[in-house]
């Protein structure tokens, strides 16, 4: 707890106490309506004390907070091209892109991507997720 959460449940606490001794305190007293009546602002001043204090004290325990966060997201992309550089290209280009469609749409995000090919998959595999597409 931070020394303001602290001091301001003091505060709260010291209030409350106060405003209590004092209400007990008039109500006991042989003092006319218009001393009484003064005694009474003191205590709606302790106890307007101590609602600000207890307002601050829940807008200190709702603190915002900016966190970096660094997450790794794996993906296998089949990408069906005519050199291992272009795929690997092509697949870190669809792999921001998924992201960016997905992710980007609600949040900040900084991206990287980086593809490591796992060499050529045989033509009984499945077909290929994306294609690059060539001018000839």
């Amino acid at each position: 707890m931070s020394n303001l959460e602290e001091a301001l449940l003091e505060v709260v606490q010291e209030c409350e106490s106060m405003a209590t001794t004092v209400e007990a305190s008039v109500s006991d007293s042989d003092y006319d309506w218009n001393m009484k009546a003064r005694i009474r602002s003191v205590r709606t001043a302790l106890n307007d004390a101590k609602s600000l204090a207890e307002a601050l004290l829940e807008d200190v325990a709702r603190r915002v907070y900016c966190v970096e966060v660094t997450s790794t997201v794996e993906q296998t992309i089949k990408v069906l091209a005519k050199t291992e550089d272009d795929a690997t290209c092509k697949a870190a280009e669809v792999a921001e892109r998924r992201i960016r469609f997905t992710l980007g749409i609600e949040h900040d995000y900084d991206v990287w991507s980086e593809a490591h090919s796992h060499g050529d998959e045989s033509p009984q595999d499945d077909d290929a997720d994306i294609e690059v597409h060539y001018d000839d």
